[in-house]
């Protein structure tokens, strides 16, 4: 049992670096594409309600993989509502175009992404880890 939670909190640790790289892949991405559009100050998008509130949600969800990292309770009950979330914020946030991957790396890691978020959620609910949440 004790071999399941650090590979848990390994699992959740990975996790975490690999979704601020990830968002890092994503900026510096389009600096190595030659695109302006980072740079061009004449872009008039703006500030939408549904930005503040996924700047908010991606905040919160990594204290809660901080919490499923220390093996709190809170972290286990926020979780999946907080994946759903976001899966219903992506689908109103994000346009057909940004479905288009540039290249095959977006492709694969797109896919890494949601494996280990159900790696994660087997761990919470299929194994002996979920006993560690209930103390």
């Amino acid at each position: 049992m004790k071999n399941n939670v650090d590979i848990f909190k390994k699992i959740v640790l990975f996790y975490i670096i690999f979704l601020v790289s990830l968002v890092c892949f994503y900026f510096f991405e389009g600096f190595s594409s030659g695109s302006d559009d980072i740079l061009n100050n004449d872009i008039d998008e703006p500030w939408l309600l549904l930005d503040t509130i996924i700047t908010v949600s991606i905040i919160i969800f990594f204290y809660i993989l901080f919490l499923l990292y220390k093996l709190k309770p809170l972290g286990k009950k926020l979780f999946l509502p907080f994946l759903i979330l976001f899966e219903v914020l992506a689908y109103f946030s994000f346009d057909f175009n940004d479905f288009i991957y540039d290249n095959k790396l977006e492709y694969y890691l797109d896919y890494l992404e949601y494996f280990l978020m159900g790696v994660i959620i087997t761990f919470l609910y299929f194994t002996d880890v979920k006993k560690e949440f209930e103390k």
